[in-house]
């Protein structure tokens, strides 16, 4: 009995110092804190997941156990000391707040964007897939949920509690805390439903796949959910994500056509992207008008206008109210963001060097401006960065970004004839990232899913650019910061090049496998120089060389 007990306490502290069940679980409740009724669980489960994330940073920074490698981590370092020092200029005011945003930052840096420095690549592939799964099928089970109560409920909401489910101020709201987090998480599982149709090319015939039902589902209610949200930021997400994905497949497949073909295509495809964008606006008005009647028909008897008739008084009849679904004409199209803009400049103006935090964005802005903010939600990531670390905290966020944007575009110009599986549609998916920060707060400064699967999703790209690196440069050139390792450099390995071309095959293409000795370097280097030998060898009837041997003891990661 003593036993048993002792196994299960080891697979519970297993469990703990896993850094994807962190991850799932730290995804998970912030995806929830969106949904209603789970405000203050949310706010509770958030502290223990801090608590939790103290263990992985005592690991990495302290007691040295678990190597990490993370590409331009001394660059994020720099970053959180500018942070830090900003803190402590203002430490007078809302210094906890401020800690608690840099904690945070930490959190997404170096568990969720350090995601591509873990070892083992096949049980990353493992973890994104099970996330990108969960993600699909809650945000498609909650817009069908939200569908629902419109389509049934009177006036297409619900009273529950404190909390308006279905229409909300004529926007679609569904079963979340607010339309552009209905908007929002419908684009995300639409993303994550992509690749996994991309990936479910690729699997074997007994492996667990997508089911295409699911799939039309996803898209159906999901783009359904994003056009009644009425939300401008998701809808210009959605559009800039088919149109990179869409220009990138095209800049791929452009090697195997002819130069007059390529330009036809890409004017054909940039009239058709533009077509979109233009009547992306025509087409939501069309499917909330068409909604909206489709909804008064069915619930009629709630919603048609009746004739109460008092004989004694000859009362006027009264009319029950339709649904409507639309902003109306009178609202500002960039929903206060232009106001809050020219308040941010001055506050900015007082401040521009260090910043005032993000915990005194509010609070300074009653101190120094006449009225205040009057929207507390800047409503733009890079703005936010801005007016919190100051010129030097945007700097070095910009050099992180640039520097990250560089080698990702390079792996995918000197890959573009190859097979890429995920990473284009990851692009994609981080571009349309980038242009949605200048609509939302949806880059680092806030306790959000938005936030999380952001960094979440560089850090799986960076795991993917890594397979598709094919000559190996110094930590220095790639960024990379070497946290809690003495030892020597990790390698990484990469796939071999395409059969029509001989196979080179060098001492830098070992895996990642560390190797304490230089014997063992050179018994691995002697067995890659066979192994080329044999794979440049023409086989001849029964006697054929393998495609690619293990050596023994030592383990591939893909």
């Amino acid at each position: 009995m003593w036993v048993h007990m002792r196994t299960k306490r080891a697979l519970v502290f297993e469990k703990l110092r896993d850094p994807s069940v962190f991850r799932t679980a730290y995804i998970l409740n912030l995806f929830f804190c969106s949904v209603c009724f789970w405000d203050f669980a949310g706010i509770v489960v958030n502290v223990l997941m801090f608590l939790w994330a103290g263990v992985f940073f005592f690991d990495l920074f302290i007691s040295r156990k678990s190597p990490r490698r993370i590409r331009y981590g001394s660059v994020l370092l720099a970053f959180l000391g500018a942070g830090l020092i900003t803190a402590l200029l203002h430490i007078d005011s809302g210094f906890g707040m401020n800690l608690i945003m840099l904690y945070h930052a930490a959190v997404c840096f170096f568990l969720f964007y350090g995601l591509h420095a873990e070892p083992d690549r096949r049980k990353t592939k493992r973890e994104m897939n099970r996330i990108f799964g969960l993600i699909m099928v809650l945000s498609t089970a909650l817009a069908v949920g939200g569908l629902a109560i419109v389509a049934f409920a009177p006036t297409g909401r619900l009273y529950v509690s404190d909390y308006i489910l279905g229409i909300m101020d004529n926007r679609f709201t569904g079963l979340y805390t607010n339309p552009n987090l209905a908007a929002f998480s419908s684009v995300i599982g639409m993303v994550c439903c992509h690749i996994l149709l991309q990936k479910r090319r690729e699997q074997a015939p007994g492996e667990r796949r997508i089911p295409v039902w699911l799939a039309v589902v996803c898209f159906a209610g999901n783009t359904l959910s994003l056009l009644l949200s009425d939300s401008n930021a998701s809808l210009v997400f959605a559009i800039t994500y088919i149109v990179v994905y869409s220009f990138y497949r095209l800049y791929q497949s452009s090697i195997h056509h002819s130069g007059k073909k390529s330009v036809i295509r890409g004017l054909l495809l940039a009239a058709c992207c533009l077509t979109l964008a233009f009547s992306s606006l025509a087409i939501r008005s069309s499917c909330q008008a068409g909604v909206s009647q489709l909804v008064n028909l069915t619930t009629q008897t709630q919603t048609q206008k009746t004739t109460v008739v008092d004989t004694e008084s000859g009362s006027s009849p009264i009319a029950a109210m339709n649904v409507e679904i639309g902003r109306t004409e009178e609202y500002e199209v960039s929903s206060g963001r232009l106001g809050s803009l020219e308040q941010s400049m001055v506050l900015f103006g007082k401040f521009p060097l260090m910043g005032v935090g993000k915990g005194n964005i509010v609070p300074y802005g009653e101190r120094y401006l006449v009225n205040g903010f009057t929207y507390t939600d800047l409503h733009d990531g890079y703005l936010t960065i801005l007016i919190s670390n100051g010129l030097v905290g945007l700097s070095i966020f910009a050099a992180f970004v640039l520097l990250f944007g560089r080698r990702l575009i390079h792996c995918l110009r000197k890959n573009r004839d190859k097979n890429l599986k995920e990473l284009p549609m990851l692009f994609a998916a981080i571009g349309a990232y980038g242009v949605y920060g200048f609509f939302e707060k949806a880059v680092l400064f806030d306790v959000t899913f938005m936030v999380v699967i952001f960094w979440l999703l560089l850090g799986y790209t960076a795991s993917r650019m890594t397979k598709y690196e094919w000559q190996e440069a110094p930590a220095a050139e790639f960024g990379m910061l070497s946290l809690g390792s003495s030892h020597s450099p990790v390698y990484n390995v990469y796939p071999l090049p395409s059969h029509r071309e001989p196979v080179k095959l060098h001492t830098h293409d070992i895996p990642s496998t560390r190797y304490s000795s230089s014997d063992s370097v050179s018994s691995y280097s002697t067995y890659l120089q066979s192994t080329a030998r044999k794979l440049n060898e023409k086989p001849t009837g029964t006697d054929r060389a393998p495609l690619r041997e293990h050596p023994p003891s030592e383990r591939w990661n893909s």
